[in-house]
């Protein structure tokens, strides 16, 4: 899907996610887990919830063009279009 979507080459997006592993860092569950009730009161889509923990636990924004999840007012949430005008990106 990500070949498909974003116009590279399959050897193109491997390079890149071998980039991302080496700039990722892994947080152990038991370190965020307590964000996580939290997060489920919040939340306006259970599916979402994963990310609303973390940024919880990271005290960061989610970027997401769900409208719905701008439906509370404990994590912000920044869109694309957003993220374009906040970062000055043309």
């Amino acid at each position: 899907m990500i070949v498909k979507k974003s116009g590279l080459n399959k050897e193109e997006v491997e390079k890149f996610i071998e980039i991302l592993k080496k700039k990722i860092e892994v947080v152990p569950e038991e370190e965020f887990i307590k964000f996580r009730k939290k997060a489920e009161e919040i939340c306006p889509d259970p599916k979402d919830i994963p990310y609303f923990v973390l940024a919880l636990y990271l005290k960061c924004p989610i970027w997401s063009n769900e409208k719905k999840l701008k439906e509370q007012n404990e994590v912000s949430v920044f869109a694309t279009h957003e993220l374009i005008r906040l970062f000055e990106i043309s």
